[in-house]
């Protein structure tokens, strides 16, 4: 070692003083930070918290945002309790001939039974709004069904589906539904009930005319072609009644 402190070091002594130390370091004391003692704890026990999450938000209630913006003078309207719309006008049905109609509840108060001229709720009512059967006749001869079938009908939720006559005549006269009914249906037959029993409203003007020839004509050719129809099959085969032949004319033309 050289005595000179102005002499440049050697590099055995400049490598021995730049090595790092081999001695162990010191770890820092840790820290002590005093806590205050919880006011939530009851007995001895610390109070947990009601989730497992160490932090948990209130949600705000949605009535809470709506009494808020409504304090502003904000309009809010809640989508999902709104009351539905109504539905758009239903297409009305157009009825072709409603007095055809009124022959089969003439034959229907006759025949109460016969499930071939079961009439429907919607159909009693159509004929009452018209005119062709007065409430009258309705209280007198229509049956405990019937009366059931028109107050289920007028009570459905979006009231009775409109409808409009494509065809509407005068009311007949009560000679014409006789007349129209024998035509069509047949005279009576044992099954009826008597025509004592009915007492039908004389108050219509229309008298039927060329049409009661057309009609009786028509249905004297179903019955013709229905008398070959039966002689081509077994001696087995069914006979028709005088009913049937009205409810086969009517199966080309959609009652009303």
């Amino acid at each position: 070692m050289s005595s000179d402190p102005h002499a440049a070091p050697s590099p055995s002594e400049f490598s021995r003083d730049s090595s790092p130390s081999k001695r162990p370091r010191a770890t820092p004391a840790p820290i002590a930070i005093p806590s205050k003692p919880s006011t939530a704890v009851i007995g001895d026990d610390p109070a947990t918290p009601p989730s497992p999450v160490p932090t948990e938000f209130i949600d705000v209630e949605a009535e809470d945002f709506v009494r808020t913006a409504q304090a502003y003078g904000v309009k809010v309207r809640d989508y999902a309790f709104e009351p539905p719309t109504p539905p758009l006008p239903t297409t009305p049905e157009v009825r072709k001939n409603p007095f055809l109609t009124l022959l089969a509840h003439d034959m229907h108060i006759r025949r109460p039974k016969d499930t071939n001229f079961w009439l429907s709720g919607r159909i009693l009512r159509r004929l009452l709004d018209i005119g062709f059967v007065t409430q009258r006749e309705a209280d007198m001869y229509w049956t405990p069904e019937d009366l059931q079938l028109l107050k289920s009908y007028d009570q459905k939720p979006q009231g009775p589906y409109p409808y409009v006559a494509g065809y509407l005549r005068p009311k007949p006269t009560a000679a014409y539904r006789v007349a129209a009914r024998n035509a069509f249906y047949g005279p009576p037959e044992s099954v009826d009930i008597p025509e004592e029993h009915f007492e039908m409203p004389d108050d219509g003007t229309w008298e039927g005319g060329a049409e009661l020839c057309r009609m009786e004509r028509t249905a004297r050719e179903i019955r013709i072609k229905r008398r070959g129809w039966i002689r081509r099959r077994p001696c087995w085969a069914w006979t028709p009644a005088p009913h049937r032949v009205g409810m086969a004319f009517l199966q080309g033309i959609k009652m009303s």
